[in-house]
């Protein structure tokens, strides 16, 4: 019977587990000796996912570009707009063709720099 009256007396002194919401913070509050517990509720949508990867610039939030590592088979990612050099650099093509563009900003997926190959 005693242990039957703890159990009871435990269950009621237990807070009830956190309702859903927004981005709220839920603090429990203990008494000498006690552990205080934080909860942060995040908002599944403002989680980082890292880079948004894109084929053209077009797959970019505004603002943002395309951007062109070396390499055909390499991922391109969104990156901020930045300026491009006005020099002209020679670039081999992912179609073998060899094509020119800013040093800065390649202008299409690209093997390497320089001329392609013959």
């Amino acid at each position: 019977m005693r242990t039957l009256l703890a159990i009871s007396l435990l269950l009621v002194a237990c807070d009830p587990a956190p309702s859903g919401g927004g981005d709220e913070e839920e603090t429990t509050s203990g008494g000498e000796g006690e552990t205080v517990v934080t909860v942060e509720q995040v908002d599944p949508d403002s989680v980082d996912e890292g880079p948004i990867t894109c084929i053209s610039s077009d797959d970019c939030p505004e603002g943002q570009r395309c951007s062109t590592p070396e390499g055909c088979n390499v991922p391109r990612s969104c990156e901020p707009l930045r300026p491009c050099t006005r020099d002209l650099v020679q670039y081999c093509g992912c179609d073998g063709q060899t094509m020119e563009g800013s040093g800065s900003c390649p202008p299409a997926p690209y093997a390497h720099r320089g001329p392609c190959e013959s």
